[in-house]
């Protein structure tokens, strides 16, 4: 089991927030590190384009409730 910041599980297809921009997870890996670390494969919320995906260490994510985000990527197209 992989945990954000706050040790809450993360998985495929949650919302997340890095320095200020929102990312949905697209892989997770299957085994923790010791205190349940692990490389979360992100991408934008909103993505360009161009946006690629990135990877970054769980304990660097916190999760964000998928209601919330949906509400804000509704908001942000008018």
């Amino acid at each position: 089991m992989v945990t954000d910041v706050i040790d809450r599980e993360i998985t495929v297809g949650d919302y997340v927030v890095y320095y200020n921009n929102i990312y949905i997870v697209k892989k997770v890996p299957d085994k923790a590190r010791e205190n349940s670390d692990g490389s979360v494969r992100i991408k934008l919320a909103n993505p360009s384009p161009t946006t690629r995906s990135t990877i970054k260490r769980s304990k660097e994510l916190c999760l964000l409730n998928k209601d919330d985000v949906l509400l804000w990527l509704l908001k942000k197209t008018h």
